[in-house]
Formats: C-alpha cells, structure tokens, sequence
C-alpha cells in the first residue's frame, strides 16, 4: 500500500521467526510491525539490517522501520546473533 508516496508494509513479530517482505526499490518504505506481548525475546529484540545500516529494537506494541530500497535485489536481515533470519525483496 502506497500512502503520500510511502510504501506502508505492516506485519507481526513471532518469537522464533522475522517476516519476509516485498517492497519497490525507490520508493520510501514505512514497515510497521506490531510485537504482541510476549513476542520479543532476548534474540528477536534487536534486528540488523547491514545493508540499510539498520538497527532496531523491538519493544511490545508498534515498532516503526523506515527505509529507501535503492535497487532491485534480495536483502537479508537478522537478528543480533544472526539465527534468527528474514527476507526483504525489493523488487523495480
């Protein structure tokens, strides 16, 4: 969804997975993700994403992730250790 120009994506932290997303690469995103009590935990809590220099973290209730995706392509994310793991695909 496409509000004022911003690519709106919302989805729901779990305790043991990151969601997968799709967005359009030059296009400002707004990725809100609401973390229902009890979601985060000492892994999940903090999320990297290198490639947008990205570090959140995750506190209960709505969490707000604003990016630019420059190009088209495949970028992973993860949280803090690296096992937790998620997908962004961006697509032209």
């Amino acid at each position: 969804e496409i509000v004022d120009g911003v690519q709106v994506v919302n989805s729901t932290l779990a305790s043991g997975r990151y969601p997968d997303i799709t967005v359009r690469a030059g296009v400002p995103v707004r990725w809100v993700v609401d973390a229902p009590r009890g979601s985060v935990n000492g892994c999940n809590y903090r999320m990297l994403i290198p490639d947008y220099g990205i570090e959140h973290t995750f506190k209960t209730g709505r969490n707000v992730i604003e990016f630019t995706p420059a190009e088209a392509g495949t970028v992973h994310y993860s949280c803090w250790m690296g096992m937790i793991r998620g997908t962004i695909t961006v697509t032209e």
